[in-house]
């Protein structure tokens, strides 16, 4: 969907299955090549978010969570701090599907 925002004459098909491609889809997507392009966009995310000196906390359980790719809650993740806690069930109000699209209207 994003290449054909960028690229007018492309079509917004998944080029490995022809569905269309969706923030959804590409959050969901199980084919081998996609979930690699999964993998490094976390591993770079992941570089990001460390070489910016964000909270030790979030820069754990944001991968883990990102890895589950919506399978579990990020507040069910066991042992994390009160402050963590409060953040995790806040994230959990945004539906994986939209976790990319920056629908979160924080309170802060």
């Amino acid at each position: 969907m994003m290449v054909a925002c960028w690229y007018a004459t492309r079509y917004d098909a998944c080029p490995n299955c022809g569905c269309r491609e969706d923030t959804a889809h590409l959050n969901l997507y199980r084919d081998e090549g996609r979930a690699k392009l999964f993998e490094d966009m976390t591993t770079e995310l992941i570089h990001c978010i460390y070489d910016n000196y964000a909270h030790l906390e979030i820069t754990y359980w944001l991968p883990c969570y990102i890895s589950d790719q919506g399978a579990n809650k990020h507040s069910s993740y066991p042992h994390l701090s009160s402050e963590m806690k409060t953040v995790a069930l806040q994230q959990d109000l945004i539906p994986w599907s939209h976790f990319w699209r920056k629908k979160c209207q924080a309170p802060w």
